[in-house]
């Protein structure tokens, strides 16, 4: 009977309260915990299905002393020590010249085939232009060759370098025959690379000194979150948190709401049978978590670059981790945020809040036949005292 009543409490909440109140059995709010906890992993399931995060196995710090040498460039090449920096390399490559047009390219890193499946799919890096008067580039250009330096695809990076002279522009482009923004010349193919190029162009009247610096370039691939190590880590916590955070709402809800039916001049009655009552409130949270998962589900893929594994990694550093989380939340900015599927979400919780003020009127007026105005007067004070009681000791 006490399983049936979890459910009717849904769509007969009238019905159900009273087959309850007339035998409580603990064995209901515990099931709703269960049941809780299952639909918490669907929904996590669903979130990282819609997450992949780039891999860069070639990006390690051997791999960039090799790639570091061999530049070409229309300017003075230097390598720059980055020992101390939040860099995966140690080590930048930089050309300084002289003029309106600064440039470098490096024609042996092939050749690379990015039109393979589970091939490469993504190029990441750091540039850092400066002007020694601050003009900002009237474009920036990046150049794949295939398979010669007459042949190549292009992208314009205007839009995607540091609008300031000096400051860092972390870039990650997608790569491969469905990044439609690069432009090909003179038939390039996506199975022959084997060459790149950075160029910077300034208006005539804009000639000076001119510096240009590329770090953490690196080749990456896509893979699913639900295939990383990531995923499998965070289910254990994730159960341990569930059923704490289940017990911590169910004592607060279960006992402001006594102290306001006391508060009102209301019998309580015995405290075991008002606390199990109010526990078939929160099967309400199984709905919650299932439409959440439902709408998660119906979003566009997230593609998240490899900075944003610092996120998840017990070994960052404070400074790793908030600059990992910020490329997580701008990529859900970007491409959550307009959706209405997302607005929808956000205001969901709204009416979650609604329909757990209405069962706990009908769960007051149930338990002790207060009548229907005191127990509205009851859920409403008590809800809004749990609503800011659970901001304070769940936060």
């Amino acid at each position: 009977m006490w399983a049936r009543e979890v459910f009717r409490v849904l769509y007969s909440p009238l019905k159900a309260f009273k087959e309850i109140v007339s035998k409580p059995d603990i064995k209901g709010p515990l099931l709703i915990l269960v049941l809780t906890l299952v639909t918490t992993a669907v929904a996590q399931y669903a979130s990282a299905s819609k997450l992949s995060i780039e891999t860069a196995p070639l990006a390690t710090d051997n791999w960039w002393k090799e790639w570091i040498t061999n530049w070409n460039s229309n300017g003075n090449v230097t390598i720059i020590n980055n020992t101390g920096q939040i860099f995966l390399g140690n080590y930048s490559i930089q050309s300084i010249s002289n003029g309106t047009l600064i440039w470098m390219n490096k024609t042996d890193i092939g050749p690379f085939n990015y039109s393979e499946e589970a091939g490469y799919k993504a190029l990441s890096f750091r540039i850092k232009w400066i002007h020694q008067n601050g003009k900002f580039p009237s474009n920036a250009t990046l150049r794949l060759f295939s398979p010669d330096q007459n042949h190549y695809f292009k992208l314009n990076l205007t839009d995607l370098i540091s609008n300031s002279t000096g400051k860092w522009a972390n870039i990650t482009v997608n790569i491969g025959p469905e990044a439609s923004k690069w432009l090909p010349e003179n038939l390039p193919t996506w199975e022959n690379i084997n060459g790149i190029e950075f160029e910077m162009r300034w208006a005539l009247s804009d000639s000076g000194n001119l510096t240009m610096i590329i770090t953490d370039l690196f080749f990456g691939k896509y893979i699913s979150f639900l295939a990383t190590n990531i995923y499998g880590s965070t289910i254990l916590p994730s159960v341990i948190d569930g059923i704490f955070v289940f017990f911590v709402n169910w004592a607060i809800f279960a006992g402001v709401l006594m102290v306001c039916t006391v508060m009102l001049r209301e019998k309580v009655g015995p405290w075991k049978t008002f606390f199990v009552v109010i526990g078939y409130v929160f099967s309400i949270t199984i709905v919650y978590i299932l439409v959440r998962a439902l709408l998660i589900s119906a979003l566009p893929d997230l593609r998240l670059q490899y900075e944003a594994w610092k996120a998840w990694d017990p070994n960052a550093t404070e400074v790793e981790r908030i600059m990992a989380i910020d490329i997580v939340t701008q990529q859900i900015q970007k491409y959550w945020t307009p959706s209405w599927i997302y607005l929808l979400g956000s205001y969901l919780i709204f009416a979650m809040d609604a329909w757990t003020v209405a069962l706990s009127v009908i769960a007051v007026h149930t338990l002790r036949e207060t009548s229907w105005k005191k127990a509205v007067a009851i859920a409403l004070l008590g809800y809004v005292v749990y609503f800011f009681l659970r901001g304070l000791l769940l936060v």
